[in-house]
C-alpha cells in the first residue's frame, strides 16, 4: 500500500487472494498510531451484472402510437463499467427495437398493429467487460385500438 495524500491510499492484491464467495469486503486501515477505520462491502471481484428494474412488466401500450422510450437499467458492481445488453429469448413486440446505450438498454417505436391484446415476453441478458452475465424476463403488452368505440375490431359491418 502507497499513502497518496490525506485522503487516498492505494493498495494492491491478487486477484486470487479474493475469491468471490467473500464478497463483498470491508477495507480497514490502521495507523501504526493505532488510529483505524472501516469501510464495509467496498471491494467485489467478478460479480455479475446488477439489474435495477424488476422482472416483469414494463407495460401496456396502444398499436401503432410511438411509445415513450423505456430504459432497462443494469450496473456493474464492482467497476460501475458499462454493461452490454441482448434479448437471448422471446422478441420484443413488432415495430419495437432495443439498443444498449450508456444509460442502459432503451426499447422504442411504434407497436405494429394487433388484432387483440398481444403481450410479448422475453429475455434480456446484461453483461460486463469481464463476460460475467445476469439474466432478467420481462413482458411488453400491446393494445389493438378501437376507433370505432363500440367494441368491434374497426371493420365496417355493411350486412342489412
Amino acid at each position: 500500500q502507497t499513502v497518496d495524500s490525506a485522503t487516498q491510499i492505494t493498495g494492491v492484491i491478487a486477484k486470487s487472494s479474493l475469491p468471490g464467495s467473500g464478497e463483498p469486503y470491508d477495507v480497514r486501515v490502521a495507523a501504526a498510531s493505532g488510529l483505524a477505520s472501516s469501510l464495509e462491502n467496498q471491494i467485489n471481484v467478478d460479480q455479475s451484472p446488477v439489474f435495477q428494474d424488476a422482472a416483469g412488466s414494463l407495460g401496456t401500450f396502444d398499436m401503432s402510437s410511438a411509445i415513450t422510450p423505456i430504459t432497462v437499467e443494469a450496473h456493474d458492481p464492482e467497476s460501475g463499467g458499462q454493461v452490454g445488453f441482448e434479448i437471448i429469448s422471446g422478441s420484443l413486440p413488432g415495430g419495437l427495437s432495443g439498443a444498449t446505450t450508456s444509460s442502459g438498454y432503451v426499447i422504442s417505436g411504434t407497436p405494429s398493429s394487433v388484432s387483440s391484446i398481444t403481450t410479448s415476453t422475453f429475455t434480456l441478458r446484461a453483461n460486463d467487460a469481464a463476460s460475467n452475465t445476469s439474466t432478467r424476463q420481462f413482458t411488453i403488452t400491446i393494445n389493438p385500438v378501437n376507433y370505432f368505440g363500440d367494441g368491434s375490431d374497426g371493420a365496417l359491418d355493411t350486412t342489412p
